[in-house]
């Protein structure tokens, strides 16, 4: 049986530019806090308005074993994935589950785990998929899906030609390398 490598990807590219803000949130600086503000999932902790976003105060940073995972300002956290050992502990401690091992080889993620109508992602963030199936319809391979208004890839079929990824009008889908 054939191992495959992974490596941990964070499914959100909003920054504080793009991501619509809900107010200041004061509280305790963990993501798990500030998830648990309002109460009822998926939750924003009263920072951001996509209630799929990532919070921002590393929660999978100070989990991470290797040093695998950065801060960076404005923006949810890099992952070095020549450092990224696949563990999981980072997916376990981000409250939104925004954190998923792909393939190591796979050079393109969908960088949005919103599953919000186009209106509702236009509206909050300038960044997130917005269903529309540009990927979908251009991936010669079949490799990508749209399901629940959130693009989708399948990494047993995708060969990393990267159809989807010039495609995509919200420039959610990213390269790696």
């Amino acid at each position: 049986m054939e191992v495959i490598k992974k490596v941990a990807r964070i499914m959100c590219n909003g920054d504080t530019s793009t991501i619509r803000q809900k107010g200041f949130y004061t509280g305790i600086k963990t993501c798990k806090a500030a998830s648990m503000v309002t109460g009822v999932p998926p939750v924003t902790g009263g920072i951001i308005m996509c209630d799929y976003g990532c919070l921002g105060f590393g929660d999978c940073i100070k989990e991470c074993p290797t040093g695998a995972i950065k801060k960076r300002e404005n923006l949810p956290p890099e992952i070095d994935e020549d450092k990224c050992n696949a563990c999981g502990l980072c997916i376990e401690k981000c409250p939104k589950d925004l954190i998923k091992l792909i393939p190591e080889d796979s050079r393109f993620f969908v960088a949005c785990a919103s599953y919000d109508k186009e209106k509702v992602v236009k509206s909050v963030c300038d960044v997130g998929c917005i269903g529309c199936g540009m990927c979908e319809t251009n991936c010669t391979y079949n490799a990508i899906t749209i399901d629940n208004n959130l693009a989708k890839i399948d990494y047993k079929k995708c060969q990393n030609k990267g159809e989807c990824f010039r495609e995509c009008p919200a420039k959610c889908i990213h390269w790696e390398r």
